[in-house]
């Protein structure tokens, strides 16, 4: 019975502790976390971009506009990946302004040097790279476990967070961060169906052919179809139908002028046109 026991507390401590390892991992919090407002001002050294060798606040010149906000320790071949995919991004979506920058967090006297390389060899244009002190931002909360953080944000609300610890980053949580940017951009508007290009049921477009007239076109008096060109009474007038009055209670004689562009007329302006 002492065996049994011993192997039972034995497990019962193991799965604590991958429990505790698993909680740790999943506690990491790094950043402005969701729902939170991003905290406000800061000036760190640009690198590259409109400010590049001065101390200017990018949160600032961002304004209320999507942004994908990253801190970084160092520089990497994932963290490298992360920012080609977020340069494309910043390209595909400039009618939306969207925008990013990288504070590294470092103390590095040669970390200047490593980024200006980076902008270089990643060909970066539309991210912005700065460098602030090692602890970050005051107030921004950069846990200091955290090799690379990221903040996805618009009117300066945080939409999503991600941290991850050195190594921990991977390419599927590129692609997550990757595909989480939608949520920081506006929603597409749908384009305006008008009669012109659909039907006034909003049902399929209507063919070319019945939308608009051709400019070499002759008008539709003038291509009307060989029996109707020998009804009695009808003939053929540029933009009109002149058709017999049979059926409408008229005499038999009497030819009425129709504008086909107005519509069906009703019996009462029928008779007034007589």
């Amino acid at each position: 019975m002492n065996l049994h026991h011993t192997l039972a507390v034995a497990v019962a401590l193991a799965l604590l502790a991958n429990v505790g390892v698993a909680e740790e991992k999943a506690a990491l919090k790094s950043g402005p976390q969701v729902g939170k407002s991003v905290p406000g001002p800061f000036a760190p050294l640009n690198v590259n971009g409109s400010k590049a060798g001065e101390k200017n606040c990018l949160y600032c010149s961002n304004g209320n506009n999507p942004v994908v906000m990253i801190f970084a320790r160092n520089t990497s071949p994932e963290l490298t990946r992360l920012l080609k995919k977020v340069e494309g991004c910043c390209g595909k979506n400039k009618d939306a302004k969207l925008g990013s920058f990288v504070v590294f967090c470092s103390d590095d006297e040669k970390m200047e040097t490593k980024l200006k390389k980076e902008v270089k060899d990643s060909k970066l244009d539309k991210v912005v790279l700065a460098i602030d002190d090692k602890a970050g931002p005051e107030g921004y909360d950069v846990n200091k476990d955290a090799d690379v953080t990221v903040v996805l944000y618009v009117e300066r609300k945080v939409k999503s967070n991600f941290a991850f610890k050195k190594g921990e980053m991977k390419d599927k949580n590129i692609e997550a961060i990757e595909k989480a940017i939608p949520k920081i951009l506006p929603a597409k508007v749908p384009s305006r169906v008008t009669d012109r290009t659909a039907g006034r049921g909003g049902g399929a477009p209507r063919p070319a052919s019945l939308s608009r007239r051709r400019p070499d076109e002759a008008p539709l008096a003038t291509r009307l179809p060989p029996w109707r060109a020998t009804m009695p009474g009808a003939r053929p007038t540029a933009g009109l139908q002149r058709m017999p009055s049979r059926g409408v209670g008229l005499e038999p004689t009497t030819n009425l002028v129709i504008d086909l562009g107005a519509g069906v007329p009703d019996a009462d302006t029928l008779r007034a046109s007589v």
